[in-house]
């Protein structure tokens, strides 16, 4: 009996699967896509930023990373929300979120003004990444320009 139930609970819940770096990586790019395309607003700046900042977080070539932003910015439409992207980045250490969350802001900033939609999938992000609240805003003034 005990058997039985344990086999249902297994044909249930599956073996968790490993998130891959590419799904990370990927998962970054679909974020800083949602953030540069919040405003509605095409920018150059905003493209540049996108890249270099994905190249930074992930380690990635500069091809790498435009193919990734490319696949990003096709995915917004399929995209239901934010979390499909967060629970793959879940498994980041603390720095790397941190490190995340400011790259978002410098995203944001990239044009020169922040739009109220930006800001509002940044903290989304935040607190599905389980960022505390000071160390968003910390990342928020690490960016924005004196």
């Amino acid at each position: 009996m005990i058997r039985k139930i344990s086999q249902l609970f297994q044909k249930l819940n599956p073996e968790p699967l490993e998130t891959s770096s590419e799904s990370q990586h990927q998962a970054i790019a679909g974020l800083l896509c949602e953030v540069s395309h919040a405003d509605s607003v095409a920018d150059l700046d905003e493209h540049q930023a996108k890249v270099s900042l994905l190249q930074k977080i992930t380690e990635i070539s500069e091809s790498e990373s435009i193919a990734l932003i490319e696949k990003g910015s096709q995915q917004l439409k399929d995209a239901v929300s934010l979390f499909e992207y967060t629970t793959q980045l879940r498994a980041m250490d603390p720095e790397q979120r941190f490190e995340l969350i400011q790259g978002l802001w410098e995203v944001a900033y990239a044009d020169g003004t922040v739009d109220p939609q930006e800001e509002a999938i940044i903290r989304q992000v935040a607190e599905l990444l389980y960022v505390d609240h000071s160390e968003y805003i910390r990342a928020k003034l690490l960016v924005v320009p004196h």
